[in-house]
């Protein structure tokens, strides 16, 4: 393996870069400073490769970051759902904690904050839906009274879950 701190990322004997490697060595040249710095200059040069160093990694973070958070309109299942099949197979009931998304795979565990109170409610996806334009969630409506938007029937909310590994 090459050590040079020009040319990254270093590649192994047969040629594919080598994770490992190109870390410790990016690390490493945090510390090093070019022969042309004087020392002037030099405590100037590092705190700013140090800088540059950290607003990598945090873009990094936060770009391969698992975290989704969605904000929309929700809504509660009216009545006349219960005991229906839902898109899953399950029979729908209104007291458990459940909910209807377009397209997060079932059995998604969701966080939903009502954004005109503050209050949360852990849900499971076990339905499509809703289908109205703006509308993200349908709740149950035991989840939808943990939150209390039974009344105004339609609140901002905020939904956050973790996108699968792969």
């Amino acid at each position: 393996m090459q050590f040079n701190f020009v040319n990254f990322p270093v590649r192994n004997n047969i040629g594919k870069t080598n994770s490992h490697s190109y870390c410790a060595l990016h690390l490493l040249n945090l510390f090093f400073i070019p022969p042309s710095v004087n020392e002037k200059q030099a405590g100037l040069y590092l705190s700013m490769k140090r800088l540059y160093y950290l607003l990598s990694l945090t873009v990094l973070t936060i770009s391969c970051g698992r975290n989704i958070v969605e904000t929309g309109k929700g809504t509660y299942y009216a009545d006349k759902f219960e005991g229906r099949k839902t898109a899953n197979g399950e029979i729908f009931d209104q007291s458990k904690a459940t909910a209807a998304h377009k397209t997060l795979p079932f059995g998604t565990k969701v966080t939903v904050k009502n954004l005109n109170n503050g209050k949360i409610v852990k849900v499971r996806i076990n339905d499509r839906g809703p289908f109205v334009t703006g509308r993200i969630i349908d709740l149950s409506k035991s989840s939808a009274q943990k939150i209390e938007m039974v009344n105004a029937g339609v609140a901002n909310v905020e939904i956050k879950y973790k996108k699968k590994k792969g």
